[in-house]
């Protein structure tokens, strides 16, 4: 079975975040059916609010206006990601997937990679964005 594959993990090595409460316990039932699972800490806290290690890897897949049923709630949440990745997240390399590319601009950061990645009828592209440390120049 695949499951004994997966390797020890830390206590407070991974952790997810939603706003909604009801989103982060569906993620953490779902991580509680695998090994290590229960060892993933997930909150629901709005973006600002998450304090991420200097040199995280981070991967998120943020609402593209499916979910929120507004594109321009999706530009404004991209552009506060976008902040909280420059402002909070010193050092660290962020892969986010972006399922509308017209909201990519929205970050306020040039991604140093792009790559198609459908979701079924979604022509979504994934994103990485290297968040450099504050005072690089």
């Amino acid at each position: 079975e695949e499951n004994r594959k997966i390797r020890p993990v830390a206590q407070g090595l991974l952790f997810g975040s939603d706003l909604s409460r009801e989103a982060v316990k569906i993620a953490g039932k779902n991580c509680a059916s695998l090994p290590f699972g229960e060892k993933i800490h997930w909150e629901a806290v709005p973006i600002e609010n998450i304090t991420v290690p200097e040199g995280s890897l981070i991967v998120c897949n943020p609402p593209y206006g499916m979910r929120l049923g507004d594109k321009k709630k999706a530009a404004l949440l991209y552009r506060r990601l976008g902040n909280v990745l420059k402002k909070q997240c010193s050092g660290s390399t962020a892969f986010i997937y972006i399922g509308d590319p017209l909201l990519a601009r929205e970050f306020g950061m040039k991604p140093s990679l792009k790559r198609s990645l459908p979701n079924g009828p979604i022509e979504g592209k994934l994103c990485r964005f290297d968040v450099f440390p504050q005072g690089h120049s």
